[in-house]
């Protein structure tokens, strides 16, 4: 742990889903500086847990960068647990001392990337903010820029972060890996199998293609063979029911045509879900503007919701 007195960290307290968290985090993050733009920000997962998770539930935040999920999680499921998995050693730091601060049910950090396989792989960190960090797997070529830091993370599969953390049940699984969803879901089929859980997934179709070289609908098939209820839910609430090959080309055909992304929530049994969420319009300072516009331009094509 660094000395308090010159750690860049901070601690802030912002909204997500409703829901009050600290985050722990460097200031001048430019992921951070984006979510506290608005007052309150969307999370999909979170809403979706609020509806559908018993307050004794065990929550896989994998992904969990600067661990917006994982503390609103915590509130979530008081009585339960959460696990935070993030690959970036830049953000262990902030992520252990946030989970400190969990006002709910503990968070424990493991700092792992996650994929098919156990072993070690690269991660390169991104300048730009802490969210925009990825892997990358072996022989693809992809380099990180100049700026950005590349350093030999541990890799390892859910099922085994699963058996390491004695976990007894897994109820929801979220997935926001920066493309390398269809290998970490490769790696869970024990823990899908067994305890059968909701698993919402960010579909990007940008870092799906760049970093994690797979296309989206590697990731809707994926889904679709593992989980017999799917939905996408968009970032302005609306959900979308993918029970059909049509529903799933035409929202590939939006999100190729427009851009953008949604995450996917899939389930073996049916999930009480609205037609849309209610996600409130938010006003921005005009102190913390110029801030959100930069991180919006980044974030059309390498969003983080965490």
């Amino acid at each position: 742990m660094s000395d308090p007195a010159t750690s860049p960290l901070r601690s802030v307290t912002n909204a997500v889903s409703g829901i009050e968290v600290d985050i722990v985090a460097d200031p001048a993050d430019m992921y951070l500086q984006s979510q506290l733009a608005a007052p309150d920000n969307f999370e999909p997962v979170v809403s979706v847990a609020q509806r559908i998770l018993a307050a004794d539930a065990v929550v896989l935040d994998v992904g969990a960068c600067l661990g917006f999920v994982s503390a609103a999680m915590s509130q979530v499921v008081p009585e339960g647990r959460v696990v935070a998995v993030e690959a970036g050693p830049h953000l262990i730091e902030g992520l252990r001392a946030t989970a400190a601060r969990a006002r709910g049910a503990s968070v424990d950090v493991v700092h792992a990337a996650v994929g098919a396989t156990s072993g070690e792989i690269e991660y390169h960190a991104d300048a730009n903010g802490g969210a925009w960090g990825y892997v990358t797997p072996a022989g693809t070529g992809l380099r990180a820029p100049a700026t950005a830091d590349v350093v030999t993370v541990a890799q390892r599969t859910i099922d085994d972060i699963v058996i390491d953390c004695g976990l007894d049940r897994v109820d929801l699984i979220k997935l926001d890996v920066e493309g390398f969803e269809v290998r970490a879901l490769e790696g869970a089929q024990a823990t899908l199998g067994r305890w059968s859980p909701v698993v919402v997934a960010e579909l990007n179709p940008f870092c799906l293609w760049r970093y994690g070289r797979t296309l989206p609908q590697d990731l809707t098939d994926v889904m679709r063979e593992r989980f017999p209820h799917l939905h996408a839910v968009a970032p302005d609430g609306s959900v979308t029911l993918l029970d059909n090959e049509s529903a799933i080309s035409a929202l590939l055909g939006t999100i190729g045509v427009t851009g953008g992304l949604v995450d996917l929530v899939g389930s073996t049994t049916p999930v009480d879900l609205p037609a849309r969420f209610d996600v409130a319009l938010q006003a921005v300072d005009a102190d913390v503007a110029p801030v959100r516009h930069r991180a919006s331009i980044l974030s059309r094509v390498l969003r983080r919701r965490r």
